[in-house]
């Protein structure tokens, strides 16, 4: 959230303050607000860090909470003249542990709820509240982005970031097998102003932690792992599948680990030289044990050169570590030393789903409509929501909403 004392943000609004906010441009605001906090949801954590900043730049005193001399000067910025009587009455309906005051929680629980329909006798405490909420739209959140300047402000990025905010909706679907249910769900997809983008999902062979685990029942400490000779037989087999089906993507994205490699250079070795393979590290697996502990970078790049791993961090872990066990010039070899003396750790579910998000969007932004994705069985049950079968064919039925034009002028 942009400091609400910033002098472009002021300046952004200066042609609303002090301006009572009419219905069409409350729903016009609300609509742009909904569909910013949509593909912000899985950034919980930097969104309340923001919010105590606003809170303690708030914060005159310095006593750690808004009273409602702060809380007035606050509204002001938005061109509400509270008076003391109106101030105390909107903060009782903010604050929860009624001590008259509002703290960083919830000032964050007021800022973040969702806002409701227009309500023409709640005009001014909504004035206030959207107006905090409104946060700079220019960011381009779904489609194409203008390069931005390292180094530069949270408002510099969004002021060098395109005009319209083209945001959209995502839903997994299996491919229909019968022809004639594939092109209905593509003429209705047409019709609905939808794009489809195919998805072939192809699970790893079995790995030696995966066999080991199979004799041991418990962590084995395998570091990436390799495909075990089963496992390269099941990669074969899935194949043979691929090239009877006639199937050529456009693109072959695979998780840096190397049994996922591996996996990808049996199953796709018929469209070699064909198609364009990479890696991408937000396809990784869900981290819950030491075969999820990768690889650096130049020993990946060295012996897997078929791959274009230029997403793949160069001089760092590009594996889930918890914020408390990070480790700066750390080796690798000290790393998995670590993880083991901890009897390892485990990745936060949201961390996962904010990196399903983050692919998501990748596929989303990227020009081609046929993919061939070779990651891991716990990831894609995170992504699509099923438990699918291996090399099982799924759309990303992508529901581009209407692009959002932030207002220049009070029409």
């Amino acid at each position: 959230m942009q400091s609400v004392v910033h002098k472009d943000l002021e300046a952004k609004h200066s042609i609303l303050v002090g301006v009572r906010i009419t219905k069409l441009e409350y729903d016009r605001l609300k609509e742009k607000l909904d569909a910013y906090e949509y593909l912000q949801s899985e950034n919980v954590f930097r969104q309340r860090d923001r919010v105590r900043k606003v809170v303690a730049s708030l914060d005159k005193d310095g006593n750690k909470v808004i009273d409602w001399e702060e809380f007035k000067a606050f509204a002001a910025q938005y061109g509400e003249d509270l008076s003391e009587k109106e101030a105390k009455s909107l903060i009782r309906k903010i604050d929860k542990d009624g001590n008259g005051t509002l703290d960083a929680d919830e000032f964050y629980d007021w800022w973040k709820a969702p806002l409701g329909d227009f309500d023409g006798s709640k005009l001014q405490a909504m004035h206030i509240r959207l107006r905090a909420k409104d946060l700079p739209l220019e960011e381009v959140s779904s489609v194409k982005r203008a390069p931005l300047t390292r180094g530069a402000s949270l408002w510099g990025k969004m002021r060098t970031a395109m005009n319209v905010v083209q945001y959209y909706k995502t839903t997994w679907k299996k491919l229909p097998s019968d022809p004639a249910k594939l092109a209905a769900m593509q003429q209705s997809a047409a019709e609905e102003g939808k794009i489809l983008k195919q998805v072939t999902l192809v699970r790893h062979g079995q790995s030696e932690a995966n066999a080991a685990w199979d004799i041991h029942k418990c962590e084995t400490w395998h570091f990436d792992p390799s495909l075990t000779e089963l496992g390269q037989e099941q990669a074969r087999e899935r194949q043979m599948e691929l090239e009877k089906e006639g199937l050529v993507p456009q693109l072959v994205v695979a998780s840096p680990m190397q049994r996922t490699l591996q996996t990808c250079l049996y199953v796709c070795s018929h469209l070699k030289g064909q198609v364009p393979f990479i890696t991408h590290p937000l396809i990784r697996e869900y981290l819950t044990s030491a075969d999820d502990i990768g690889s650096m970078r130049a020993y990946i790049q060295e012996k897997y050169p078929e791959f274009n791993h230029d997403i793949v961090p160069y001089n760092d872990f590009w594996w889930y570590i918890p914020p408390d066990s990070v480790v700066e010039g750390e080796t690798l070899e000290d790393h998995k030393a670590r993880y083991k003396a901890r009897n390892g750790w485990r990745e936060p579910i949201p961390h996962v789903a904010g990196r399903v998000s983050a692919f998501e969007k990748f596929l989303v932004e990227r020009p081609e409509t046929n993919f061939i994705v070779v990651t891991h069985g716990d990831f894609i049950e995170c992504m699509t929501g099923a438990n699918l079968k291996n090399a099982q064919k799924v759309v990303l039925e992508i529901d581009p909403l209407k692009p959002v034009v932030p207002r220049t002028s009070r029409d």
